[in-house]
């Protein structure tokens, strides 16, 4: 007999499995950016998009650029000495809707790490 699942332990592996969150905080944070007149459409639209994208295995439509990132890392860096400590490069990631996080130890990040650490998780695609 196999070890019992709890409810909620099953929906959480469910939506980490399916990467729902990470779905729902795209699109909320879509809409809340965009504030469509007719927000039903809109989500229908976007939704399409990004099946689209994740059946060619592209990245998801993202409102984010690469050039967003670098001004993140600016705002962090505001000494201007080109670079960023690890907490405040989570803080950027946190930000950006980002799970992933800065090993501890791992010390600080110049501008092309950083950028490179974030687009890995921004524009990856999802794959269902």
């Amino acid at each position: 007999m196999g070890a019992q699942v709890w409810p909620r332990q099953a929906a959480e592996e469910y939506l980490e499995d399916r990467n729902i969150v990470r779905y729902l905080e795209m699109l909320t944070a879509t809409l809340l950016f965009f504030k469509p007149a007719d927000p039903r459409s809109f989500l229908i639209s976007r939704l399409s998009q990004m099946k689209e994208a994740s059946a060619l295995g592209q990245p998801m439509p993202s409102f984010f650029a690469e050039d967003d990132l670098v001004t993140m890392f600016t705002m962090f860096d505001a000494p201007g000495n080109g670079t960023i400590t690890e907490r405040q490069a989570n803080e950027g990631l946190r930000t950006l809707g980002v799970s992933r996080t800065i090993p501890q130890g791992t010390g600080d990040l110049t501008c092309e790490k950083f950028v490179s650490i974030a687009s890995e998780e921004v524009f990856k695609p999802i794959i269902v």
